[in-house]
């Protein structure tokens, strides 16, 4: 073998191991989804997420801020790598009144972690936000996946330029998705089976990367879901269903 030869395939083997070690991810940890907005209704729902593994949801609660907790009923959206909480309040909360969300953990030095704070505003928020379109829709599938870039063969779903509001522009949607019952019924007045957000206008349904903890099951080769648009106290858009053959990549 020449020099030049040995000495590229010495640099390629070289990059090659690079972008094999390049790819880190950051685990599940905790994270206060929402609320986000500078004020919140008084009757708004407290979003955490958190790692699947080992979790207590009874350990999160509500209260006011260095105060009484907040009675709540505990929503939770379970994946292997992360779940979901959604701390929905008994009753309307005080108004113009600092919260605080913790978690409280007898076993661990200083017990209790405090995961984020809002302030409420003076009135509930009833009405539900409009969803018109899902945007373009893709299936996404790598035939090239791994290394540095930390990508996956897929498949998932992702929309982008979804148009969709609310009244309360500085609040953040969620997206619900709904998969069919054994009878293959979508019943989008039951909870949903996965809790979504958005990144910018992009909206997308499945593991995306590596380091992307979220790992919703799809039940086939080709999948009919049901997606709405969801507030921070919960109200719900019309729900516009999709169907996606996961077999093709749509670029």
């Amino acid at each position: 073998m020449k020099r030049t030869a040995l000495f590229s395939a010495v640099i390629a083997l070289a990059s090659m191991e690079t972008h094999a070690r390049a790819c880190s991810c950051v685990g599940p940890h905790l994270a206060f989804l929402s609320p986000s907005a500078s004020v919140s209704p008084t009757n708004v729902h407290v979003r955490i997420e958190a790692p699947s593994n080992n979790l207590v949801v009874s350990r999160f609660v509500l209260r006011v801020h260095n105060g009484a907790t907040i009675p709540t009923t505990a929503k939770t959206y379970p994946e292997s790598m992360v779940t979901i909480v959604e701390l929905v309040p008994n009753a309307a909360l005080p108004s113009s009144t600092r919260f605080e969300v913790a978690s409280i953990d007898p076993s661990v030095h200083p017990p209790t972690t405090v995961i984020g704070t809002f302030t409420t505003g003076t009135a509930a928020d009833t009405t539900a936000p409009r969803l018109d379109s899902l945007g373009k829709q893709h299936t996404r599938l790598n035939t090239n996946f791994g290394g540095g870039d930390c990508s996956i063969q897929g498949p998932w779903i992702q929309f982008d330029d979804f148009v969709a509001q609310d009244d309360r522009a500085d609040a953040p949607l969620a997206f619900g998705v709904w998969a069919p019952n054994a009878s293959g019924v979508i019943d989008t007045t039951r909870q949903p089976d996965a809790l979504l957000f958005p990144y910018e206008k992009r909206l997308s349904i499945g593991q995306t990367s590596l380091c992307d903890p979220r790992r919703f099951t799809f039940a086939g080769s080709v999948v009919s879901l049901s997606v709405a648009a969801i507030d921070e106290s919960g109200n719900t858009s019309r729900a516009i269903r999709i169907r996606a053959d996961l077999t093709k990549n749509t670029p």
